[in-house]
């Protein structure tokens, strides 16, 4: 279910950032962490408004792109501990 609003608040934008910290070791590259910010906003606004839904949709995006492979395990394996 999409967003109500066109834009991100500075709520949704804080759920986002603990989102991309929790994923930062995968994120060496500015340009990376910024295309993943990207694509949580995206995400954000089609209605994935959960911080673990969230974490979950850039494991699945990250996987995806080869480039992108976690050194130590994914941002999910980081949050069961």
């Amino acid at each position: 279910m999409p967003t109500t609003h066109q834009f991100l608040t500075s709520r949704d934008l804080e759920k986002i950032k603990r989102v991309l910290v929790n994923a930062r070791s995968a994120l060496s590259e500015l340009r990376m962490e910024r295309e993943a910010a990207r694509f949580l906003m995206q995400r954000y606004l089609e209605g994935t408004t959960e911080e673990p839904a969230l974490a979950d949709a850039l494991d699945n995006y990250l996987a995806k792109r080869h480039d992108w492979q976690f050194v130590n395990g994914s941002a999910k394996d980081k949050r069961a501990h």
